[in-house]
């Protein structure tokens, strides 16, 4: 999956199949202590933008 196709599919009312969507602050913060960074300042647009290139470059 690329950039594109990953906000093609979160532009959708539904999750891709298999996939589900969670969406609180506190799940959120959750996950940024699993990763040992703070969590973002961003707007929520340019976050999932910087999230989904990180993790598109790791792969």
């Amino acid at each position: 999956m690329d950039l594109q196709a990953f906000r093609d599919s979160i532009a959708n009312s539904q999750p891709p199949a298999g996939l589900s969507k969670e969406g609180d602050q506190s799940n959120a913060e959750y996950w940024y202590r699993r990763c040992d960074a703070a969590p973002s300042t961003l707007t929520l647009d340019e976050e999932w933008q910087e999230l989904a290139r990180d993790l598109l470059r790791q792969v």
